[in-house]
């Protein structure tokens, strides 16, 4: 199962009838839409070819975005997709993985730094196939039709201090994301948005900021389009999580090596209005 009980539990402990049953909503559709990702079930009606879903699928079939979200130290980064479309960009991913290990391409797992350095399961392949794929899997992300939109706040700690950097790169990602839907909902796409995030030390930190973001506000005002609190899962079972740790993995090379070549690969990927670039944020002095 994507989310513990215990973060559902929470939810809907602290949320009015209206909420628990919006909120349980959308928690039980993101599960399905994981497991179907996972399972690889093509046929299933529930997210079937785009254009081709039966009518009588869930409900809540068009009415979110997800906001794949990796961290790395104060970085945090990732993309975000109509809910569609995780069902085919995890595919794409799952092929490369097949590279490495033909007959069980899910017991791969994508993460681009231990790819890159050779660590442990990926010692036994060559260099230039390691550094292709992570490439390969960053280009994911590029593909029109795929539809992601990333998202990346940068910071050092002595250029924010004394603002906590978890809690200072959070803000930044929540306020551009509904920013973002701000701006698809004036343009007549009314959808919501749900951030999904791979487990962390400090899940019930996260959890308490997105709260105070729709209730007391942040330093831009409040959330108005997330869709209550992050959700949690086990980067292990998410290709989507994985490949937000590639973003993760680009911002941090570029930022601590000077290495551009992943960077490169995304940079027209982030969100931007006219000239404008919102999708990524740097704090660096």
């Amino acid at each position: 199962m994507l989310f513990p009980d215990k973060a559902i539990h929470y939810i809907l402990r602290n949320r009015d009838a209206h909420l628990m049953r919006r909120v349980k909503k959308i928690i039980d559709y993101v599960v399905k839409l994981d497991y179907l990702i996972t399972s690889g079930w093509e046929a299933h009606p529930f997210c079937g070819p785009r254009g081709h879903s039966s009518p009588s699928a869930a409900p809540c079939l068009d009415v979110i975005y997800l906001l794949y979200l990796d961290h790395s130290g104060d970085l945090k980064a990732g993309f975000s997709i109509f809910e569609r479309q995780g069902y085919w960009i995890s595919r794409a991913a799952d092929k490369i993985a097949a590279r490495f290990i033909t007959d069980d391409p899910n017991s791969v797992e994508l993460h681009a730094s231990p790819m890159r350095g050779g660590s442990r399961f990926w010692r036994q392949f060559k260099v230039p196939d390691r550094i292709t794929a992570i490439h390969d899997g960053l280009r994911i992300l590029t593909w029109p039709r795929h539809g992601a939109i990333l998202f990346g706040v940068v910071v050092k700690k002595d250029a924010i201090s004394p603002i906590d950097p978890i809690a200072y790169a959070f803000e930044q990602i929540c306020s551009r994301f509904d920013q973002y839907l701000w701006r698809k909902y004036k343009a007549g796409d009314k959808q919501r948005g749900i951030i999904v995030m791979d487990k962390a030390t400090y899940e019930t930190t996260l959890q308490n900021l997105a709260t105070d973001f729709r209730t007391i506000g942040h330093t831009w005002g409040v959330v108005r389009n997330l869709s209550e609190v992050p959700l949690f899962t086990d980067s292990r079972s998410s290709r989507l999580v994985q490949l937000a740790d590639h973003v993760c993995f680009a911002l941090f090379r570029r930022r601590e090596h000077n290495d551009h070549q992943y960077f490169e690969i995304i940079r027209n990927r982030f969100d931007t209005e006219g000239a404008s670039m919102h999708g990524l944020h740097e704090k660096l002095w």
